[in-house]
């Protein structure tokens, strides 16, 4: 059997299109998500529509990321904070271990255990443009990684952002995305933090993610455009 591992979709229907009928195309018919389907990106309902359908056919396998946390928990405490961490304990007991979250495909080998990073779906870094995932090739018992990059309708996702009216609610969030989208070089992590270290040094404080536009407005331009911090 082989398995697709796809994560950190956050919303890009689009490219989940694209990864699905590849992987199909390869005889795939299992496949493992990784967490993070929607964020970001506009139309959500479209990306959890064809999640649920895909659970309908094939043999699938889910795990919540930490987008899904963020969803679950404020509906069920607001922002009261973290109550529980996550344990990682139980991956120690296999040679191979599967995971997403940084946006890059990743493979490196520690202590007899190897880590495969699938990359992201949605928005990857350092893509090239492309959709990113993997799969798993299994002879007797062994598993063999194929990481897989595929080009998608880039510009399609983008103009979702604009015709959905995303881009009015969230202007430099939508910004950074697009960047990343056409380019995948800088992480909204990377201008979240400048967002929130100007924002403190003119307060005083920073909560997330009530920042002020004003501030992301200030971390794009010196970022993406003026480029003062290294990235």
């Amino acid at each position: 059997m082989d398995f697709a591992v796809l994560s950190d979709i956050h919303g890009n229907y689009i490219a989940l299109e694209k990864c699905v009928e590849y992987a199909l195309s390869r005889g795939v018919k299992a496949f493992a998500f990784l967490g993070d389907y929607v964020g970001e990106l506009a139309y959500p309902e479209k990306t959890m529509k064809m999640i649920f359908e895909m659970a309908e056919k094939y043999n699938c396998y889910f795990i919540r990321g930490n987008k899904e946390d963020y969803w679950i928990d404020y509906y069920n405490n607001g922002e009261l904070g973290w109550k529980d961490k996550d344990s990682t304990t139980g991956s120690l007991l296999y040679s191979m271990i599967v995971c997403g979250h940084t946006h890059i495909q990743t493979k490196f080998e520690i202590n007899g255990k190897t880590v495969l990073n699938a990359g992201s779906v949605g928005v990857p870094l350092f893509s090239n443009r492309k959709s990113q995932f993997l799969i798993l090739h299994q002879t007797g018992k062994q598993w063999k990684e194929e990481f897989i990059s595929i080009e998608y309708d880039v510009e399609k996702v983008i103009e979702e952002l604009h015709t959905s009216g995303l881009n009015k609610y969230a202007p430099y969030w939508c910004i950074v995305t697009e960047n990343l989208l056409r380019n995948g070089n800088i992480s909204p992590g990377t201008v979240l933090k400048r967002a929130m270290a100007l924002c403190k040094a003119e307060t005083g404080t920073c909560i997330w993610p009530d920042i002020p536009e004003q501030y992301w407005r200030q971390a794009v331009e010196e970022i993406l455009v003026n480029k003062q911090i290294k990235v």
